[in-house]
């Protein structure tokens, strides 16, 4: 009974849910250690508790099932070979979980979303919800290649892919954002233009795999960065420190205990 009115929302059969809840409770603990200890030996319910029990699993049983009659109910149907309930709950599964550590937050959230949407048939809602879950990851791309965030003006897939061969990207994902954009993503923006269910299914897997490609691709530049930069360190602190040639001057010019002394243009030991 908990958990069926956790997870459904029944309204009308509540009131005779908790009658018969607490008639179960008088006799039968709700903590599994109090139970236990409560029927530690063989008991008899009185007359009363088995009725008041009776009566009210009745009451429950005739309001649930008028109610279980008119409740909307919905068959979701598998898209490919996603889980369903993977789909609703958690959509950011369709990353492996060595890659998702490394994914913006609004990512997750976008590909959570598109998750509902590709499980609830709303095909073009899946597409903008992918396409936004893709561009964070782009971004997160561009600021690793270039060095900065693209401005505000120039967020669109096609300056991204332009800045991105400029500052040496990898052609093969530069190619394939630019595919996407040209196939999907402008399509996509325009009010007239809708998918299909099967269009939304191939599409977000176009666009995982872009996502995939990306992110390993950001934490390879990534510790390529940090291998460089530790290299820098231990090269700097091996260097030989620089005195200034005052500081030296006295030792240098100081004469060395064992040696003899001039006088007269001659040696005298």
């Amino acid at each position: 009974m908990d958990s069926t009115y956790i997870h459904f929302p029944l309204r009308v059969s509540n009131n005779a849910a908790i009658a018969l809840y607490r008639a179960i409770t008088q006799v039968l603990p709700t903590d599994f250690g109090d139970a236990l200890k409560a029927n530690a030996t063989d008991t008899l319910l009185e007359f009363r508790q088995a009725y008041d029990i009776r009566q009210a699993a009745t009451a429950f049983e005739t309001v649930l099932s008028a109610e279980l009659q008119v409740m909307d109910t919905y068959l979701v149907s598998q898209k490919g070979t996603y889980s369903t309930p993977d789909l609703i709950d958690r959509g950011d599964l369709m990353i492996p979980a060595s890659l998702r550590a490394d994914m913006p937050a609004q990512a997750i959230t976008d590909l959570q979303a598109a998750g509902r949407c590709l499980a609830f048939n709303v095909p073009t809602a899946t597409a903008f919800h992918i396409l936004r879950a893709s561009e964070s990851v782009i971004r997160m791309y561009y600021q690793q290649v270039t060095g900065s965030l693209p401005k505000p003006k120039m967020r669109n897939w096609g300056t991204y892919v332009k800045n991105l061969n400029v500052a040496g990207a990898d052609l093969k994902i530069t190619g394939f954002i630019d595919h996407l954009r040209d196939l999907y993503r402008n399509p996509i923006l325009h009010a007239e233009d809708n998918l299909s269910a099967e269009d939304a299914l191939v599409f977000v897997g176009a666009c995982v795999s872009l996502m995939c490609k990306i992110i390993m691709e950001t934490k390879r530049l990534r510790s390529v960065a940090e291998r460089d930069a530790e290299q820098v360190a231990i090269s700097e602190a091996g260097q030989e420190t620089l005195v200034p040639i005052e500081v030296l001057r006295p030792a240098i010019e100081a004469p060395s205990p064992d040696a003899g002394t001039l006088k007269g243009g001659t040696v005298k030991e």
